[in-house]
């Protein structure tokens, strides 16, 4: 479908000699303020069905709802959605996985492993946030969080506490206590 053609070059900036340039407007000085904080990101989506395969490299956030196989995968966020897969060499700054990871996954900040979700291979993590279910055959590493700059904030779920001792009639001990 063609578009319509520019019914006018004084609405458009790029239409105007060089140069010249309209005077914005109040209302236009706030809307660009606000269009510039919501910026599109740019996001790689890989829908069901969908497989890919290969380096994938400066997605700001990358979204698995199909296969996807990497060789080396660089993202600032990872979301891999229930029935979504990943295999392969993975650095990001935020994991949410919800499907199966399969490789090696080194996370700046706060990995996140939901109810339906699995972890084999390695991981690398600086926070750790498992929902009750998700399903963990890797060897895991903690790594020191970098202090140069703030760590990214995600609403993190509820972590499941794992081998929680109990003394006396349903009273817990603290790590503190030992």
């Amino acid at each position: 479908m063609a578009r319509p053609p520019f019914s006018s070059r004084s609405g458009n900036p790029f239409l105007q000699p060089a140069g010249v340039m309209p005077p914005r407007t109040d209302a236009e000085a706030d809307e660009s303020e606000v269009t510039a904080a919501a910026e599109p990101r740019r996001t790689l989506v890989v829908g069901p069905q969908i497989a890919v395969r290969g380096v994938i490299e400066d997605a700001e956030c990358l979204v698995v709802q199909g296969n996807v196989e990497a060789d080396d995968l660089y993202a600032r966020e990872l979301c891999i959605e229930h029935g979504g897969s990943l295999k392969g060499v993975v650095y990001v700054e935020i994991a949410d996985i919800a499907g199966t990871l399969d490789g090696s996954l080194t996370v700046r900040g706060q990995l996140i492993l939901r109810s339906s979700g699995q972890l084999s291979g390695s991981a690398r993590y600086a926070h750790l946030a498992i929902e009750e279910g998700g399903r963990v055959n890797a060897q895991l590493d903690v790594m020191a969080a970098r202090a140069d700059r703030p760590q990214p904030w995600l609403p993190a779920p509820s972590p499941v506490l794992l081998d929680t001792p109990t003394t006396g009639a349903g009273t817990s001990s603290s790590a503190g206590d030992a």
